[in-house]
């Protein structure tokens, strides 16, 4: 997936990451092989914070971060796509979901903003 970033020219300017032990590793993973030189964001509440935990973390972003990744859990993964652009989708382990946003800036993102979903790409149909 880490190369997949880099191809799609995804390469995140900031990683949100839950510090939960396997999220860590992903977010670690990812870094290394999309070339992320930026800064990894450890947000305790993205575990078991629900989407609040999610949208509240994004809020206090800095509008310089264009492209935000953020590694995180289910439910509230796929309920924040779900939130975010009105289209639930299955999401499941490593899965990556493109959501562009229409907020110009991330302290205006509420849950009653709108984005559109790209794109999914899940592990098992990439080639």
């Amino acid at each position: 997936m880490g190369l997949l970033l880099q191809k799609e020219e995804l390469v995140p300017d900031i990683i949100l990451s839950s510090t939960a032990v396997r999220a860590l590793d992903t977010a670690a993973r990812l870094a290394k092989y999309c070339h992320h030189k930026g800064q990894i964001s450890y947000v305790d509440s993205l575990y078991l914070g629900g989407t609040e935990a999610y949208l509240d973390a994004l809020k206090i972003l800095s509008n310089d971060f264009k492209v935000v990744l953020v590694v995180g859990h289910n439910p509230d993964i796929e309920e924040l796509v779900m939130i975010l652009t009105g289209q639930e989708e299955r999401i499941p382990t490593a899965a990556l979901a493109r959501i562009d946003l229409t907020n110009e800036d991330w302290f205006t993102l509420t849950s009653k903003s709108k984005g559109r979903l790209v794109r999914i790409w899940r592990p098992k149909e990439l080639d």
